[in-house]
């Protein structure tokens, strides 16, 4: 036995400490996963920055260049030669021959930066160039223009536009001394009465940057002009194949907005706007992650990481699943302990019984155990839609809201002529003191869901549990005695088959769901008569007289004046109210903790209808869900009245702090109103009616938040604004000013005047000169 017990812990605990290598080693992966994660993030990180960052120094020296060349455009179209010859009508070839000087005086110029200019006319064929004219069409000949590139020059040139350039690309003739691939800008002026067409041509040395001696992953550059690519420069590195623009990326950038940047494999396009030239956009194209070159060191240093944390985790990975094994060892004792305890003869096959499969079972009829009472649980917890039952049958839900939400929660076959039915587990308490909470529920939960089936052949319902031990129905019915009979016959069905108990009352019909309320406080009313029928199984109205004299004694009508004064903020008429109903039913015609429990429920029913008029609810000015949750189990008469008055007490400084805050916004805007209109003839009652409030009102927040009535503080209000003017550089006449503070006649205005600074206007002035 021993030697069978000694090899299963063996194999058990190799099993633990396997189970505790795999999780070492899934740990270790993790994190030097996460950690060359997180570098080549980094990585790629500062690589993005510094190919935005390159990009843009790129973009800013072509721009730069391009700049210097339109200011120099613009510089020689406001010269008196260029003016002349844009003049012209016809050629006039004096005028010809100073541009001329005055472009090859300014050849060193283009060509210390890299680009030349010539100049031409839209309508005339004469080129002007830095080393003479030129025929247009030699000229766009020697350009090596193509065809579309001359319709495209064409084009601009009759386009009304100035705002956008043209870009060609071409090489000049060698007899030119310019043998060099160049881009040309055709750019459209208006120079005094007539057009100029300019052409900046930039050599492609001095137009792009030197790729080979920047350091940057840049290796290729395009210039778009629209959507058309006009040129690609590329300076290719060693072990590099010229690829040019590849055309998905060509594709993808003529649908995209600059700036735009996208990965295409190891590559990554960036396309940027010209900041000068609003239809020009530049493509950058990088290839090579910077991150690469260090990604074996990191690789190396990854797994001396990843070897070193096994290493650690294997002896960790021992001392764990010893102390793992330690309390399981224990367990097993006991069991085995148990199990000797409980053998008879025959039972020696048991000794080679595995012991974790004694533990394995224990464990799933646990489990088992657990998810069944999940499942109790789960099916007993409110849910939104019994929520809102619930609410309507204590008639905390107005109308409105009933007739919203029953359409939400498919209430339709129950919307009219209703009938409210309230059943109760008689025995639940004999149940709960013999079998345990679990069992309990279930027995309740097998019984209604009898009751429920057997209704269903009958009825159309809706049912709802509003406490562990009741149930209520909605019943599509209006038939009292009907009714009467079914549920007798069902409930002593079930009395008889189970031996437990269930009464139900039922209420008066109502015509809608929305008036169900009113036949649920009826059925419960009923309910809590049935001691004085204990042989009835159901208990309808036609039973009981609902009214008696042992009934708790609190109208609508006083319960409609309640919550009218809370809501206008009224503390003694509030206070006068709650003493009469308590002294009445708590002192004068008490009789006992049944009616307790029902006053306190019909004042929480009061409670939540005042807080539902006010946005609030009870947990959120109290920490509870409602006054009968907290009171039900009370019995203390004493203790019922002062949280009644407790509870009232904090609604009604809520009411009162809301009422100032609501003063001082109305009385804020009184007074901007009086600002801006005290130069009109306005009075109280104006006021009241722009409003749209009472004249008490006003004069009340006048006095409260001013400490002046309505007339005193308009006047003074004038008589400030009265000092202003007369105080001010332009001179005004007492007639100007009484005019312009609201006061039509004179004599008033200086008789108001003297009442509030002691002199006269006329005096006031002088005496501030």
């Amino acid at each position: 036995m021993l030697r069978t017990a000694d090899v299963q812990k063996k194999k058990f605990f190799t099993k633990v400490y396997l189970v505790c290598i795999l999780i070492v080693f899934l740990y270790a992966s993790i994190a030097v996963g996460f950690l060359i994660y997180k570098n080549m993030e980094s990585l790629n990180q500062k690589w993005d920055a510094n190919a935005t960052r390159s990009v843009e120094q790129m973009r800013e020296q072509m721009d730069i260049r391009l700049q210097v060349a339109f200011n120099l455009v613009y510089q020689l179209k406001r010269t008196e030669y260029f003016l002349n010859y844009s003049n012209d009508a016809t050629r006039n070839y004096a005028n010809i021959t100073l541009v001329l000087e005055q472009l090859k005086k300014n050849r060193e110029a283009f060509e210390n930066y890299g680009y030349r200019i010539d100049v031409m006319k839209p309508d005339d064929n004469l080129v002007i160039t830095t080393f003479g004219t030129i025929d247009k069409d030699k000229y766009y000949k020697e350009m090596a223009l193509k065809a579309t590139d001359i319709e495209q020059i064409d084009g601009y040139i009759k386009d009304s536009k100035y705002s956008n350039v043209v870009l060609v690309q071409q090489r000049l003739s060698e007899t030119e001394n310019y043998g060099y691939d160049t881009i040309s800008f055709v750019k459209k002026e208006l120079t005094g009465r007539n057009d100029l067409m300019f052409v900046i041509s930039f050599f492609k040395g001095g137009f792009y940057p030197d790729l080979l001696k920047l350091d940057t992953q840049v290796n290729r550059i395009g210039v778009l002009s629209g959507d058309q690519l006009v040129d690609v420069k590329e300076d290719l590195k060693e072990n590099e194949a010229n690829s040019g623009i590849p055309d998905e990326v060509l594709a993808q950038m003529k649908e995209r907005r600059a700036p735009y940047v996208e990965q295409y494999g190891d590559d990554q396009a960036h396309l940027v706007s010209s900041s000068v030239l609003p239809n020009v956009r530049y493509l950058f194209m990088l290839s090579g992650y910077a991150w690469q070159p260090q990604l074996s060191g990191l690789l190396f240093h990854s797994l001396l990481l990843f070897g070193l944390l096994l290493v650690i985790g294997a002896g960790v990975a021992f001392l764990a699943s010893r102390n793992i094994y330690r309390p399981i060892h224990n367990v097993l004792t006991i069991f085995k302990g148990l199990d000797q305890g409980r053998r008879g003869v025959g039972d020696e096959a048991l000794e080679s019984t595995d012991d974790m499969s004694f533990i394995t079972a224990t464990a799933v009829n646990i489990s088992r155990m657990n998810d069944s009472l999940k499942e109790t649980i789960q099916n007993n917890r409110l849910s939104l839609r019994d929520h809102f039952l619930r609410n309507m049958l204590y008639g905390i839900t107005g109308e409105a809201e009933v007739k919203n939400n029953a359409d939400k929660y498919g209430l339709e076959h129950v919307q009219h002529d209703v009938t409210v039915v309230v059943m109760e587990l008689v025995d639940a308490q004999d149940l709960e003191a013999q079998f345990p909470v679990e069992t309990v529920v279930e027995i309740k939960a097998r019984i209604f869901r009898m009751i429920l089936e057997a209704v269903k052949k009958e009825f159309d319902y809706e049912q709802v549990e509003l406490e562990h031990k009741r149930h209520v129905l909605i019943v599509k019915e209006q038939q009292i005695d009907r009714m009467k009979r079914i549920f007798t016959h069902i409930l002593s069905g079930i009395e008889a088959d189970t031996e437990i108990r269930v009464v139900a009352a039922i209420g008066r019909p109502v015509v809608s769901l929305s008036h169900s309320a009113e036949s649920y406080q009826d059925a419960v009313r009923l309910l809590e008569r049935r001691f004085a029928l204990e042989k009835n199984t159901v208990i309808t109205v036609n039973d009981v007289v609902l009214q008696s004299s042992d009934m708790y004694t609190y109208p609508l009508e006083l319960e409609r004046e309640l919550i009218t004064f809370v809501l206008q903020g009224k503390t003694d008429q509030v206070q006068a109210i709650l003493s009469r109903i308590l002294d009445e039913n708590l002192e004068e015609r008490y009789t006992g903790g049944e009616k307790l429990a029902r006053l306190v429920l019909a004042v929480d029913v009061t409670v939540h209808r005042i807080l539902n008029q006010m946005n609030k609810s009870y947990r959120e000015l109290f920490g509870q869900d409602s006054l009968y949750d907290e009171l039900k189990q009370a019995g203390n008469r004493k203790r019922v009245r002062e949280r009644i008055y407790d509870v009232f007490a904090v609604i009604m400084a809520s009411m009162a702090n809301r009422s100032e805050k609501q003063d001082h916004t109305v009385a804020e805007q009184l007074l901007a109103h009086i600002h801006a209109h005290f130069n009109e003839d306005i009075s109280l009652s104006d006021i009241a009616e722009q409003f749209n409030l009472s004249l008490g009102y006003i004069s009340l927040l006048f006095k409260k938040f001013t400490g002046e009535n309505f007339k005193e503080y308009l006047n003074q209000y004038r008589v400030t604004k009265a000092k202003e003017y007369l105080n001010a550089d332009e001179v005004y006449s007492i007639n100007d000013v009484a005019g312009k503070v609201g006061c039509n006649n004179v004599n008033t205005f200086i008789r108001i005047f003297k009442k509030y600074e002691g002199v006269s206007p006329g005096q006031y002035a002088k005496r501030n000169e």
